[in-house]
């Protein structure tokens, strides 16, 4: 079994992920609602207390 990731690389993986899909083009207006929500979800992450163990 692994060791868990520590929370601070793992804060700074959360914010490694939300700046690339920031960096994303919509192709359609689907993709970017996709996309929109997977930045949401990292944005409450990010803002969380505590980060949950990956």
């Amino acid at each position: 079994m692994l060791e868990p990731i520590p929370e601070d690389h793992q804060h700074q993986l959360f914010k490694w992920m939300l700046e690339e899909k920031r960096k994303v083009k919509p192709k359609d207006p689907e993709e970017k609602k996709h996309l929109d929500e997977e930045k949401a979800i990292l944005k409450q992450f990010l803002r969380a207390k505590s980060l949950p163990t990956i």
